[in-house]
């Protein structure tokens, strides 16, 4: 028997229906039953609740945050509807608002862990640490066996180089919560992988991997600890795993078109389509591969990539055509497409065969030409850097500079000049160097590659973070010297070494401790002092 809309318990029964509609996906449906409640005079801050919740799973962000606005208007005093608003504003990287509800909440009810942890997010995300920290802790005091909270408490640690604290937050996982075991191996592999202890993170990513053979993220570890330790055997096998739909944040894609994947088969007589993927520097440093593909027997080969690209890659030996990759073309007149990244399994790469880069990449003379009066008047050694990469890459907090005046002792190296080669974040420094720091900045003024390329053939030694300017470089055959972080190195500068396989002119500095500068600096200006240019 139906309850009749003027019976009070009528909004407990629509709103016990929308909940359930909501658990099973009905989100319609849901919605239907809210407004049911609603148009018969009754409102709840439950109702509101499903009503937002099931607009956010339809994503319809607007809509559910006028519902828990309107919640808080007429229950102020409710806890859940609060940190829910959080949630939502979190959710969009408005951090500060959501900051605010949280605290509501955490006010309202001091014992609300999800709060505290969300807050706790909130707070990372404005880079206001000790802040966050104390909010995990909060809600784990409140909460032990909260997995989120422990989980969120290790990757603060692990990012800000505390060992034995993320590690702490990760066993807790592995001993209190066993359906978030993956979880806490991977981090506690990824922990193990920062801070050099390979073998151990490699038997964590293991271990997941032959639990959960789907887990397509610990295999994709796996393939940067082998290829790290040059075991390219496996490890250009496991590298396939990068384009996985199922790999969280991959930032590869296959393309979709009609034509097959070049899976090694013979490439006689054929015309491929090489992909662009991930970085510049990925593109510049696998363009060896170019000629190896004709080598194969390819008698065509196109590239498609983006446009910053296309004046160098048009130089690169074994490339025949250079294509935009902003609409993918036709496949009519190919036989099958491949990554660039790809190609080194296929070619059967080990640490004794890698191709040469230098040779593979020229210069045009008329970019020689053009930039030439800009250098012109240059003294001494002509030293060209880099300090910082792009502000969107996962890694740039630890592979940039925090500016230029962290280069201060090489200025006191006699009879050298510096050219600034440096753009996006970190122009500024250059524009308006340091008192005592005298730069040519050309930085703004490269349109892109080829004109970079231009600049880097006529200074003698290049000095930089881990850019894409450090794979041009080494594809020139130009010394250059490389700043590495000392955690989170990629895998093609290996671990401990001073050189790369990869380019025969680079010189790697490493840090001795994270964030920690000086000591790669400090050995820079001495080999510089020194007239060291390898």
């Amino acid at each position: 028997m139906s309850v009749s809309e003027n019976d009070p318990s009528f909004a407990d029964e629509k709103c016990s229906e929308a909940e359930d509609c909501y658990r099973n996906g009905r989100f319609d449906e849901a919605l239907n039953a809210v407004d049911a409640a609603f148009r018969a005079g009754f409102e709840s801050a439950a109702l509101w609740n499903v009503a937002a919740a099931s607009f956010m799973a339809l994503r319809r962000e607007a809509d559910a945050e006028r519902c828990l606005r309107r919640a808080i208007e007429l229950y102020p005093a409710s806890c859940q509807v609060h940190s829910n608003l959080g949630a939502l504003l979190s959710a969009q990287s408005r951090y500060a608002e959501a900051e605010a509800e949280f605290q509501e909440a955490l006010r309202i009810d001091p014992a609300h862990a999800e709060a505290s942890n969300n807050l706790g997010v909130a707070l990372q995300a404005q880079a206001r640490w000790a802040e966050a920290e104390a909010a995990y802790r909060h809600a784990l005091r409140v909460k032990p066996d909260f997995a989120n909270a422990s989980l969120n408490l290790g990757i603060l640690c692990r990012d800000q180089g505390r060992f034995d604290d993320a590690k702490e937050a990760f066993c807790r996982l592995l001993a209190g919560r066993p359906d978030q075991h993956d979880s806490a191996r991977m981090n506690l592999g990824i922990l193990y992988r920062d801070n050099g202890r390979l073998p151990e993170a490699e038997a964590a990513f293991r271990q997941v991997s032959t639990d959960h053979p789907e887990q397509v993220s610990a295999k994709a570890e796996l393939a940067h600890l082998a290829l790290c330790a040059g075991n390219y055997a496996e490890g250009w096998a496991l590298y396939e795993n990068r384009y996985d739909s199922r790999l969280r944040g991959r930032n590869t894609i296959p393309p979709d078109i009609a034509l097959p994947q070049w899976r090694g088969e013979s490439l006689a007589g054929k015309s491929v389509l090489v992909f662009h993927e991930q970085g510049n520097g990925d593109t510049i440093q696998f363009s060896r591969y170019f000629p190896v593909l004709k080598q194969m027997g390819a008698a065509r080969v196109t590239f498609a990539c983006p446009e910053r690209l296309h004046r160098l890659m048009r130089t690169a030996r074994g490339l025949d055509v250079v294509i935009g990759d902003e609409t993918l073309p036709a496949p009519k007149g190919y036989d099958c497409w491949t990554f660039l990244m790809s190609v080194p399994l296929h070619a059967g790469t080990t640490l004794e065969n890698i191709p040469d880069a230098p040779g593979v990449l020229s210069v045009a003379e008329e970019d020689m030409h053009r930039w030439r009066p800009r250098l012109a008047g240059l003294e001494g050694v002509k030293v060209g850097l880099v300090w910082k990469g792009s502000a969107i890459h996962p890694n740039d907090q630890t592979r940039s500079l925090p500016g230029l005046a962290a280069l201060a002792p090489l200025w006191t190296c006699p009879s050298v000049s510096f050219v600034s080669l440096q753009k996006g974040q970190g122009e500024d420094d250059a524009a308006h160097p340091p008192p005592g720091q005298p730069l040519v900045h050309v930085g703004s003024e490269l349109s892109d590659f080829a004109d970079s390329a231009a600049v880097i053939a006529q200074l003698d030694l290049i000095v930089c973070v881990d850019t894409a300017i450090a794979h041009l470089a080494g594809a020139l055959g130009k010394p250059c010297w490389m700043m590495l972080p000392a955690i989170r190195t990629d895998w093609r500068w290996m671990r401990d070494r001073p050189t790369t396989p990869w380019y025969p002119t680079m010189r790697l500095f490493r840090q001795a401790r994270l964030h920690d500068w000086t000591t790669p600096i400090e050995a820079m200006r001495a080999a510089l002092a020194a007239g060291s240019r390898l």
